[in-house]
């Protein structure tokens, strides 16, 4: 029976060298997912990151994302998240890059969905001087869109259901029930912390890439 190679990483951070897509490469993935936080402070740096992945890794891949990604350090210059969002797509259609925000993406029997994650007990963590703070307008409007996201996620479920669901922040309980329905994979970033675990009837994921180190794992279904 033939298997399907997924390597899987997150919170990148625009740290990682050209060597860390060759180590990928090297794989031979059918398909890299990316859960989010390719920049350190935003949209800026996100052309250094890609370049820098499609000179080691040249196949296809899906990424959400996540905090990091929305953050502009002068905040003066915040562009509303439709816009942030735009942009990224734009770029990442150049790089045939793939942004998952309740949609989906097939190939063969694999089917996989993507959301941000973003809810709104996150924002009272970040400090309102922090250079990473998102505006309370921005942040509701991400807490907002990421429930439509989920209820496209589940639409789309009446028709296949998910081997992997991709998202950056980890999901609430609430989430996590109804995701249960429809995936028993969870593939997260934001947390920096390594975990394979069992939780709601769910397989939940980190690769554990940190500010220092990014890190991926193969995933083979």
């Amino acid at each position: 029976m033939n298997t399907t190679r997924i390597v899987l990483t997150s919170d990148t951070h625009n740290l990682e060298s050209v060597g860390f897509w060759k180590a990928i490469d090297a794989e031979a993935p059918d398909v890299v997912l990316h859960a989010g936080d390719w920049a350190m402070l935003g949209f800026q740096e996100a052309r250094e990151a890609l370049d820098r992945m499609r000179q080691g890794y040249k196949g296809p891949l899906l990424t959400v994302l996540g905090n990091h990604d929305f953050w502009e350090p002068n905040r003066e210059k915040e562009l509303p998240v439709s816009l942030i969002v735009r942009n990224w797509e734009l770029l990442c259609h150049g790089y045939d890059v793939e942004i998952l925000e309740g949609t989906t993406w097939t190939k063969d029997n694999i089917c996989i969905g993507g959301m941000s994650g973003w809810y709104k007990e996150k924002r009272d963590q970040v400090p309102t001087n922090d250079p990473a703070y998102v505006s309370e307008e921005n942040w509701n409007h991400l807490v907002e869109n990421n429930w439509v996201q989920i209820e496209r996620l589940l639409d789309r479920a009446t028709f296949a259901r998910y081997d992997i669901v991709l998202t950056h922040f980890p999901v609430s309980t609430s989430e996590a029930r109804l995701l249960s329905k429809v995936t028993s994979r969870l593939v997260i970033g934001h947390w920096h912390q390594p975990i394979d675990a069992e939780w709601m009837g769910l397989r939940v994921i980190n690769t554990g890439s940190n500010y220092h180190e990014p890190k991926f794992m193969v995933l083979d279904l």
